[in-house]
């Protein structure tokens, strides 16, 4: 029920007029909203099912102590979705799947985090954003497992077949961390040791079917805890770090205190990355400390070095290299398949240029992407993404809603403030940072009467608002010497890797299939047989050396007892390996069917035919080419454009032909009184004072010129020199 019902409730405190309530209603009593002060009614207001202000009905000390039970309804899909372009919604409380409805899909519940969104399943104050200890009972069906912040305290089954969990988080932690999450999760443990020698959990919760991929994904999570609380020399203070993973995300992540939430986009990307590792898809190596072994590379279904891009400095050279979109790279890896000698225009085609996951858009000039594509140097130009509000009256401000890609907003606000003091761009009054969950700094132009697009390509000059992200694709090609290749060379060592994964796996699979049929192959002749079988599991004192040295071509007799039972030759060689022979006897009694026997030759018929497939795959290099590009395109329907994060974020324009303004075209026309003493020190007076105004000039120095000018006026001065 809890499952098919939208719960919940939003609360944010604010004035407004009162409304008296009416009789309360015991607290037992489902479906309600429910305020009492020690029995005493109180006024409140509940505009929009969004905002509650409460009248405690007098002042109360900081020293006194009450509390305020409220009990509700949470209904999230009544709210008006809202959110950004990095978050795709603001419901707070999500149901995923609550019916079963969706084969594919684990029902679950999983919260949002942030203090609006999460104001929508527990009361929130939202200012000031008050930090709190916490407490949560859960219910659910049995089958489920809960994850919240702090300690799981207990977990009592219910008489009904419910159970109710509570976790407990002491420490005070600010409303917007507070997270809840339910499902059928498995849970892979693992842990964090601290400087002191105690322990904290860190384990991770995935879909069962993910379960042996699960440290696969956040396996390094205790190093990562280890390198920050060295690197911060601060210990890591919550009580666990879990990490759950949960359908239909609407974001990338949700970093709350000591669970954190993930999209099902990690499970994806472990797939495309680490599918195939338990195929001898790869080579393997020992690790830095021969404890383990790892892969040399990662057959990866996907150009990862071009897809997230990398970076790095060695003795003598460096690599640069930016990320660019997935969907792109496998349209241009599906072309080269067809055309191997393709130009690198053609493939500019398919992949227009880098695509960064911040968004921003790149005015560098075509032929200048093709030059570095070609020679595998060169740059982009990429500046931020803003658009023009328009004030009314004439008044407007510029919104930069995308920054460049590896630029700190902080530190450009602070550029930008900098120039602003310094007077070095005058046309700009003022920055403000209004950014909340997506980007957005408004910059306020010095009079309306200003150029937006003059203002803008002043700061793209002068600030990093327009930035220039080098290309240096040096990489190891054959995993051994470092060459700078260009985008046809990359991209073909990416597939002709994906071809060496293909046969690899093509011949761990042809190994496990004549394993397999070897097995099948006894267990037929078993079933062929079985009163010799039986009688020889009954009756012989070592049944397996039997069954290895039994001629199972001639006819035999059942046996009566264990006097009649005649043992075969042990000193000849049978028809059966002792594998076979091994399978026979840890066959099951309840596999001693007819229908099992048919699934027997059933199953070997089907994997006979998937080998001889198998060797016409081998044999055959267009076959081969063939299934590299189904996989291709199987990738790319996975990070596609109907992926999370599949869409070009970074797109391309022309940059404005700009003459460069001069400073003096910047600077608002005012009066000014310009003095020069008698010694050569010059400055300037705000507006035009009197001439005849006595002045006060440093000791042994006196008046020289003085004249009015405006701030725009150009003055030549010449020395008596």
């Amino acid at each position: 029920e809890s499952l098919e019902r939208n719960l919940a409730f939003g609360l944010f405190l604010e004035n407004s007029r009162h409304a008296k309530i009416q009789k309360i209603r015991k607290l037992s009593e489902p479906y309600h909203v429910a305020y009492q002060m020690k029995g005493n009614d109180l006024e409140y207001t509940y505009e929009d099912a969004l905002k509650l202000n409460i009248n405690l009905g007098r002042v109360y000390k900081n020293t006194e102590e009450y509390t305020i039970t409220i009990e509700y309804i949470s209904k999230p899909d009544e709210l008006e979705m809202g959110g950004s372009a990095a978050i795709a919604g603001d419901k707070g409380l999500y149901f995923i799947n609550p019916k079963g409805e969706e084969k594919n899909k684990m029902p679950q519940i999983w919260t949002q985090g942030e203090t609006q969104a999460n104001s929508v399943w527990f009361p929130t104050i939202d200012s000031p954003n008050a930090k709190t200890s916490q407490e949560i009972y859960i219910t659910v069906e049995d089958k489920y497992v809960t994850l919240s912040n702090g300690d799981l305290i207990s977990s009592k089954k219910n008489k009904d077949g419910t159970r109710t969990d509570y976790w407990k988080q002491d420490l005070p932690h600010a409303p917007y961390l507070f997270m809840m999450a339910v499902g059928e999760f498995s849970i892979v443990k693992d842990s964090y040791t601290k400087k002191d020698g105690s322990k904290i959990e860190v384990n991770y919760y995935v879909e069962p079917e993910y379960e042996k991929d699960a440290k696969g994904i956040f396996g390094e999570t205790p190093n990562m805890i280890g390198y920050f609380s060295e690197l911060l020399d601060l210990e890591y203070p919550w009580d666990k770090y879990n990490q759950v993973v949960v359908r239909d995300y609407v974001s990338g992540a949700m970093e709350n205190t000591g669970a954190v939430i993930f999209g099902e986009f990690v499970y994806k990307d472990a797939e495309a990355l680490l599918d195939g590792l338990n195929e001898d898809a790869v080579d393997f190596r020992e690790n830095y400390d021969g404890t383990l072994s790892e892969p040399t590379v990662l057959p990866a279904s996907f150009p990862n070095l071009l897809a997230n891009g990398s970076s790095g400095i060695a003795v003598g050279m460096a690599t640069n290299i930016p990320p660019h979109n997935i969907s792109e790279l496998c349209d241009a890896c599906i072309h080269m398949i067809k055309s191997p000698e393709a130009r690198v225009e053609t493939l500019l085609k398919y992949i227009p240029g880098p695509d960064f996951p911040t968004g921003g858009t790149i005015v560098e000039p075509y032929e200048n992407i093709l030059n570095a594509y070609k020679s595998g140097r060169g740059s982009f130009r990429l500046r931020a993404r803003y658009s023009v509000e328009d004030l009314g009256r004439g008044q407007w401000q510029i919104v930069v809603t995308e920054i460049p890609f590896q630029v700190q907003k902080s530190k450009l606000i602070e550029k930008i403030a900098e120039l602003i003091q310094t007077k070095k761009i005058p046309i700009l009054e003022d920055i403000r940072d209004e950014s909340a969950e997506d980007v957005r700094v408004v910059l306020e132009p010095k009079s309306k009467n200003v150029d937006p697009n003059i203002l803008m390509e002043t700061l793209f000059k002068i600030s990093d608002l327009e930035v220039r992200f080098s290309l240096n694709m040096n990489v190891l090609i054959d995993g051994l010497v470092p060459k700078v290749c260009n985008l046809n060379e990359v991209l073909r060592a990416f597939l002709d890797h994906r071809r060496n994964i293909l046969k690899r796996r093509s011949n761990f699979r042809l190994n496990k299939i004549d394993i397999r049929l070897e097995i099948l192959e006894g267990l037929i002749i078993a079933f062929l047989n079985l009163d010799r079988v039986i009688d020889i599991i009954r009756y012989d004192e070592n049944p397996k050396l039997a069954l290895m040295s039994e001629d199972w071509g001639k006819r035999h007799e059942r046996a009566k007892d264990e006097l009649d039972y005649k043992r075969p030759d042990v000193s000849i060689e049978g028809e059966l390996s002792e594998a076979q022979s091994e399978a026979i006897l840890n066959m099951r009694l309840r596999s001693l069917r007819k229908l099992e026997e048919v699934e027997l030759v059933k199953e070997r018929d089907s994997l006979m035919e998937e080998r001889a497939n198998l060797e016409d795959l081998l044999a055959d290099t267009m076959q081969q080419w063939n299934k590299i590009a189904e996989e291709i395109r199987e990738t790319k329907k996975q990070f596609g454009q109907s992926f999370v994060a599949g869409a070009r974020r970074t797109d391309f324009a022309e940059a404005q032909d700009f003459e460069e303004v001069p400073i003096e075209a910047m600077i608002e026309k005012e009066p000014i009184t310009v003095v020069c003493s008698s010694m050569g020190w010059i400055r300037a007076m705000n507006g035009h004072i009197d001439l005849e105004r006595e002045l006060k000039f440093k000791d042994g120095d006196g008046p020289g010129i003085i004249f009015h000018a405006q701030t725009t006026d150009k003055l030549l001065a010449l020395g008596s020199n």
